[in-house]
């Protein structure tokens, strides 16, 4: 009777030999490379998908990133003005525009080159300090634009016609040297233009004059008469009378 020969079972599954790594067939007793018994070393199905699913994440957490990034990119900030002339104790609001239009409320970091001759603020208000020439810097993202801001001595009235006053209530000097500002140029009876007031109050303050001004014009009567102060470069006075309301001129001191 002939002899029955040893049957091994068969390899449940693909694997590798475990002596010198070569794949294996299921149904393979022995390994094809080595000759050797096969001792299987199966690659469980977790192994076999972990090399797709890791990179799989990493890449769609790179492609959020990069979306996230994309979305608030600034392609540009510009500002308004490329040069600004101020007088010393000015002060004025910086423009810009910011494109993609979704990335307008981006923030905005300001700089200037020198603190000596203007200042400007985290909102881009800037203040003249001193007489000379520096540059202010607006940077939203990578991106930026500059603005060359030039300041001279003394206050610019003419400016401020421009900026605040109607030629109905306000008058500035051919020479610039005076700005007035009359809140009842008609003299009507108990009547103030509330932009003429409105005016006063801003021109105080871009001159850099002290708030208790304001309250002392309007705390004026007209018995005081006249009223007249001093800030370094600017003379202000002003007088009330019920029937032709408050009246300011303001004048570059050493004029």
């Amino acid at each position: 009777m002939e002899k029955k020969k040893d049957v091994l079972p068969r390899i449940p599954g693909a694997g590798v030999c475990a002596q010198c790594g070569t794949p294996l067939d299921p149904g393979d007793f022995f390994c094809p490379a080595c000759g050797r018994k096969a001792e299987v070393r199966t690659q469980t199905r977790s192994h076999k998908y972990i090399f797709f699913i890791v990179p799989a994440a990493i890449l769609l957490m790179l492609i959020g990133l990069a979306s996230l990034t994309i979305y608030h990119w600034v392609d540009n900030i510009t500002l308004y003005d490329t040069e600004v002339s101020l007088h010393v104790g000015n002060k004025t609001f910086l423009l810009y525009d910011i494109s993609p239009e979704r990335n307008r409320a981006k923030k905005v970091t300001w700089s200037t080159s020198d603190e000596q001759v203007a200042f400007v603020d985290e909102d881009g208000y800037l203040e003249a300090v001193g007489a000379g020439e520096c540059v202010i810097t607006a940077k939203a993202g990578w991106k930026s634009d500059e603005v060359t801001v030039t300041v001279s001595p003394g206050p610019d009235f003419e400016r401020l016609y421009w900026l605040y006053c109607d030629e109905m209530w306000a008058t500035v000097g051919y020479d610039g040297s005076y700005l007035l500002i009359d809140d009842n140029p008609y003299d009507w009876d108990e009547y103030r233009d509330s932009e003429a007031d409105a005016a006063i109050f801003i021109i105080n303050d871009s001159l850099g004059l002290p708030d208790s001004l304001w309250i002392d014009m309007c705390q004026t009567s007209w018995s005081m008469g006249r009223q007249s102060e001093t800030f370094g470069d600017v003379n202000v006075s002003w007088t009330y009378h019920p029937d032709r309301g408050l009246e300011v001129r303001y004048k570059y001191a050493e004029w």
